[in-house]
């Protein structure tokens, strides 16, 4: 019996300890929060990332280029400096917006663009005089309207 309330007491003793422990953790967590809190860099919320770049964009026709602006100029006076990808994406405006495939009004598959290729090959040759695919289309066919006279 006597062994039962030592090896209770032993457990008690390790449970107190790991709480501390966690404990310790608890805190580190929170001071790691507050240290993001405080550095709002860390944050990546849209609207936080917005006010960000909102904040480097002036207004102020006195005050000149914004710090994108500059950025800019610099590098196009500075060929010779390399701007990460990460940079390059931090700092470009927010409205820019990567293309999509929706956006595009023409086919770029294979077929069309070898199409195309050849186009220009014939005319670098000088075989056609033009290099237009669609002022190809009709030389080549009686009317471009009609689906018999296209296939």
């Amino acid at each position: 019996m006597a062994k039962c309330y030592r090896d209770n007491e032993a457990l008690r003793k390790e449970v107190a300890k790991q709480k501390d422990v966690h404990k310790k953790y608890i805190m580190r967590l929170r001071k790691e929060k507050a240290k993001v809190l405080k550095n709002k860099e860390y944050l990546a919320s849209p609207r936080s990332k917005t006010e960000r770049l909102l904040r480097f964009w002036s207004t102020n026709s006195k005050q000149g280029k914004s710090i994108e602006k500059e950025t800019l100029a610099k590098s196009k006076e500075n060929k010779d400096m390399i701007v990460s990808y990460t940079s390059f994406c931090r700092l470009q405006p927010f409205w820019v917006l990567p293309p999509k495939e929706s956006d595009r009004d023409t086919c770029a598959c294979k077929l069309h663009e070898n199409i195309q290729f050849i186009v220009n090959t014939l005319h670098r040759v000088k075989v056609l005089e033009t290099q237009g695919l669609k002022e190809f289309i009709n030389l080549s066919v009686c009317n471009s309207e009609d689906l018999d006279c296209m296939y």
